[in-house]
């Protein structure tokens, strides 16, 4: 009974208790036991083994406890992260890796997260408007890289967290029109997904909340930062060309046509070594708008026809761009700042008047500034990211 009593206390500690109140509880346990026992000698063979069995119990509860900590790996010049990297498990990423390419979260079984959101394409759509189970979706596919670093999902900006986010395409009727508890049934008759959800959760159980976690877990882990451009940021300014030097002060210069410097000024909302921005803009694509962006969210008439401001990153194997996907190509995206910013009352302010010309009305830049500038985005373009076997369909 002695033991059954010492084995439920460190049950009961091991569980709910942090590593050093354990570790504190152990060596005081030890202690005590210790000092009662020292005019007992009969009982040294037993307190020798109580010793071990404690001392080896918390060495493997430690050990174990380590191995499954996702080890979070990025350059310092990203910054820190906005989302938290602290609670990472490799069980609960490796469980989100299978959830995000399998199709069985869809209602009719036909589509995963991956279907929208390609390795290949960065995690893109190569398609302007994704093909959901009932049809088109209303929106081009957004990047799923660095997300740990932002702060608003969905090219509305309506959750701030990827918990929150990860559960909306799976119910959207157009997306994966896939009703939870009966998705809740089907993962818990799949042997794969028992043993998958056992190993990563303590209570073993398949919930919805788990399903969002581990979705968001993977998501999360999903760091793209081996470009040239990551080179260059790293100390080796020989690896980028002469013409995509030229785009990179292009893209970070603010023009003056009062002084003659030239620039495209991206970097206003395309900041940081990221490549994005924490804010929502209207970047002047239209006067009025069929879909009205975060306005359909906040009900603000000053948000409409503002969206989320997407990262840059691998932009080169992104297309077509855009909320809804209406530019094929990069040099179309250019010519769009260069002479075709459309009015209305939510454009960023400064888009009207930021020209390289005079009384311009746009950016008004010539045709070797736009390659240039194009040559520089291609260096964004993360080559290893689109074949890395740990964010890959695990079923392959």
């Amino acid at each position: 009974m002695p033991f059954l009593f010492i084995s439920i206390r460190l049950h009961i500690f091991y569980t709910y208790l942090s590593v050093l109140q354990i570790s504190i509880g152990i060596h005081i346990f030890i202690l005590s036991f210790l000092l009662f026992n020292m005019t007992r000698p009969a009982k040294c063979k037993v307190l020798v083994c109580l010793v071990l069995t404690c001392i080896l119990f918390q060495s493997f509860y430690l050990i174990s406890k380590d191995e499954d900590v996702y080890t979070f790996v990025y350059p310092s010049y990203f910054g820190s992260t906005i989302q938290k990297k602290d609670t990472l498990k490799k069980s609960v990423v490796q469980l989100g890796r299978f959830l995000f390419y399998d199709k069985r979260l869809s209602g009719n079984n036909t589509v995963s997260c991956a279907s929208c959101h390609q390795q290949k394409f960065a995690f893109t759509d190569p398609k302007a408007l994704s093909e959901g189970v009932n049809g088109a979706t209303t929106r081009n596919s957004i990047s799923l890289t660095n997300l740990m670093w932002h702060g608003m999902y969905f090219w509305d900006g309506r959750s701030k967290t990827l918990e929150e986010q990860a559960l909306i395409p799976i119910q959207n009727k157009i997306e994966m029109d896939q009703d939870l508890d009966s998705l809740l049934v089907e993962l818990n008759r799949i042997p794969l997904y028992k043993k998958l959800f056992a190993k990563a959760y303590v209570d073993k159980k398949i919930t919805k909340e788990h399903i969002a976690t581990a979705i968001a877990q993977f998501e999360k882990t999903i760091v793209s930062s081996g470009s040239r451009f990551d080179q260059f940021l790293s100390g080796d300014k020989e690896v980028l060309t002469e013409e995509e030097k030229k785009g990179y002060v292009l893209f970070t210069t603010i023009p003056d046509a009062r002084t003659g410097k030239r620039g495209a000024g991206c970097s206003l909302c395309h900041s940081s070594n990221l490549l994005h921005e924490q804010n929502i803009r209207n970047n002047g694509l239209d006067s009025t708008f069929k879909d009205q962006g975060v306005g359909d969210i906040s009900k603000n008439h000053d948000d409409i026809g503002k969206f989320k401001v997407p990262s840059l990153r691998n932009i080169a194997v992104t297309a077509p761009y855009m909320h809804d996907g209406r530019f094929q190509t990069l040099e179309a995206v250019l010519n769009h700042y260069s002479h075709g910013i459309k009015m209305s009352p939510s454009v960023s302010s400064f888009l009207p008047y930021m020209s390289n010309m005079e009384e311009g009305k746009s950016l008004q830049l010539d045709p070797t500034e736009i390659k240039s500038i194009i040559a520089f985005l291609n260096s964004l373009t993360d080559k290893s990211l689109l074949n890395k076997k740990e964010y890959s369909n695990p079923f392959d």
